[in-house]
């Protein structure tokens, strides 16, 4: 009897034991889970500030009532409209063996930088095509107004000032830099929270008087730009805008 008691006694000590042991574990691959989940937490938080760090802090998100998105791809004809735009002007790095490389390569810079800001690829190109017919060394003769987007030293200054960098008018002579900054003010016209609503810009035509003459002026003069008066004279810049557009519409 006594020896049926010590057994009983001796199990029960050893079940605890293996209870206890087993709770231990338990808490320590829990405590192990927990640190592993912060780890992973913290982990997605700092790739998620990064990746916010390397967005432009114009990025388009939503253009509001436009509702335009960026296109993936383009119609292969979009090579031969670049191309097309350049003869006209018996530009030779568009004419011969070379002319579809070089066309195929400013479309590429186009399409990143378009991409980048989030403008619609066929908007983009329409917008090259109208300020410079893709021509990179554009100059207005009556303004500071250079290359493919005929950026102008007002924008430039704007453009340098909010996100800190120092480019010089001479720089717009080079494609992507041009790109760069006139897609960076074309987004701001198309994104409701710079200057969308407050400038009452309603379609890409909208937008488009507006990066042309300014948004101010815009604002204030909308109904006589969209009649094809600036100022008192005949105003082109609509017209140019809807007859460049329908050239691409294929996209």
């Amino acid at each position: 009897m006594k020896s049926t008691k010590t057994l009983i006694v001796f199990c029960a000590v050893i079940y605890t034991a293996l209870f206890s042991l087993l709770g231990l574990i338990t808490y320590e691959l829990h405590q192990d889970n927990k640190a592993q989940m912060a780890k992973n937490t913290a982990s997605k938080i700092e790739d998620a500030q990064v990746a916010t760090r390397a967005v432009s802090p114009v990025t388009i998100i939503n253009y509001g009532e436009i509702k335009i998105y960026t296109s993936p791809a383009y119609d292969p004809q979009s090579i031969d409209k670049i191309i097309t735009a350049r003869v006209s002007y018996n530009d030779k790095l568009f004419m011969g063996e070379c002319a579809r490389d070089n066309a195929e390569e400013l479309l590429s810079k186009i399409i990143s930088h378009a991409n980048y800001y989030g403008i619609n690829i066929k908007d983009a190109c329409q917008l090259v095509h109208v300020e410079s017919d893709f021509n990179e060394s554009a100059r207005h003769g009556d303004t500071s107004a250079s290359g493919l987007c005929q950026i102008t030293s007002v924008c430039l200054d704007d453009f340098n000032k909010i996100t800190k960098k120092s480019y010089t008018m001479a720089d717009m002579l080079d494609a992507d830099k041009n790109l760069e900054v006139g897609f960076w003010y074309f987004a701001r016209l198309l994104n409701d929270e710079y200057y969308g609503k407050k400038y009452n810009i309603e379609s890409m035509k909208d937008a488009y008087l507006a990066y042309n003459c300014g948004p101010e002026y815009f604002r204030t003069h909308k109904d006589e730009l969209n009649r094809g008066i600036y100022k008192g004279y005949k105003y082109n810049a609509g017209e140019r805008w809807e007859l460049i557009s329908d050239i691409w519409t294929t996209i």
